[in-house]
């Protein structure tokens, strides 16, 4: 009953029965916990594989600031290795608040 209940409530998790029942001896709420755990890892490591793209991306171009070829790393005036100059990424998108959670 309470994972008919959980399914109705709760939608947006994904948990099948056989996962539901066996954590049957843990408390409901316990169970819950779990659940939502794993579905912001999932979340999180798709946000992840999303910004890796996007410095893959960005790192495929050369920097307009300190001309850079692409692949390298930006460089300061005095030559000395830096972060990433602004030019030479595309704006990425905000973290959503949801994913930042946890």
């Amino acid at each position: 009953m309470w994972l008919a209940d959980l399914g109705q409530k709760r939608p947006e998790l994904t948990v099948n029965y056989a996962e539901g029942i066996s954590a049957h001896s843990s408390p409901p709420q316990l169970v819950t916990e779990r659940i939502e755990a794993r579905e912001w890892e999932r979340i999180r490591a798709e946000e992840n594989r999303r910004l890796e793209e996007q410095m893959r991306k960005s790192m495929a171009r050369s920097c307009p600031r300190c001309e850079s070829a692409p692949g390298a790393a930006c460089r300061s005036r005095a030559g000395t290795e830096t972060t990433m100059h602004k030019g030479r990424y595309t704006i990425l998108p905000r973290t959503s608040q949801s994913v930042r959670r946890g």
